[in-house]
C-alpha cells in the first residue's frame, strides 16, 4: 500500500522520492511522510511516493522488503498516470526505513525491472551492532535517547518491550 503526494497545479512528469518510514522495524507508518511530503513537494516540485510496509515481531524478514519492492515497482509501472518521470525515481528512507532503502536499491538492481536514480539513506540501520560500546553497562540506548538515530540490539529490544507494554504492538505467540 502507498500513499501518493503531488503538488497541485504542476504540470508534466515530475522526479518522484519513493520514501520508506523509520521506527526500528516494529512501529511507524506510511503517514509519518506526510508533513514532510506537504511541504517537499510543493517546494521542489516532485511526487512522494510512501510505503507501507509489515512490522515486526508478526512479519519476518523479507516481508518488510517485500513490500517495499511491491510498491516501488507498482510506482514504477503507474508511472505516467502519476506524473512521475519514470527515469528519475529516486529511494528514500530513514533509520530503519534507511536499511529497508539501501536494501530495496540492491534488490532493484538485481531483478533489473525498475531503474533507480538514487538513494538518501538518512542514519539508516545497517546492522545490529549500532550503538555505544565500551560504554559500562552496553549503553546503546544512549543513541535512543539521543533521537533515536542509531538503535541496536538493545534500543530495539527495548523498543519492542515499551510497546508491548503500552500496547502499541500486541505480543507475539
Amino acid at each position: 500500500m502507498v500513499r501518493v503526494h503531488r503538488p497541485k497545479e504542476v504540470d508534466g512528469a515530475l522526479p518522484c522520492i519513493f520514501s520508506i518510514h523509520g521506527g526500528g522495524y516494529i512501529v511507524g507508518s506510511y503517514d509519518m511522510d506526510d508533513p514532510k511530503f506537504d511541504r517537499q513537494c510543493v517546494h521542489f516540485p516532485c511526487v512522494g511516493v510512501s510505503v507501507e510496509y509489515r512490522l515486526a515481531p508478526e512479519t519476518a524478514y523479507p516481508g518488510p522488503l517485500d513490500d517495499c519492492y511491491a510498491g516501488l515497482r507498482w510506482t514504477y509501472e503507474h508511472a505516467d498516470e502519476l506524473g512521475i518521470a519514470p527515469d528519475r525515481i529516486g529511494i528514500a528512507g530513514v533509520s530503519a526505513g534507511g536499511g529497508l532503502a539501501a536494501a530495496l536499491a540492491l534488490l532493484a538492481r538485481d531483478r533489473g525491472e525498475v531503474p533507480v536514480a538514487f538513494q538518501l539513506l538518512e542514519c539508516p540501520m545497517l546492522y545490529d551492532r549500532d550503538g555505544l560500546y565500551g560504554v559500562p553497562g552496553g549503553a546503546d540506548l544512549e543513541m535512543m535517547i539521543d533521537g533515536m538515530h542509531h538503535l541496536g540490539v538493545k534500543s530495539v529490544a527495548l523498543l519492542t518491550q515499551v510497546a508491548i507494554r503500552e500496547g502499541i504492538v500486541p505480543p507475539s505467540t
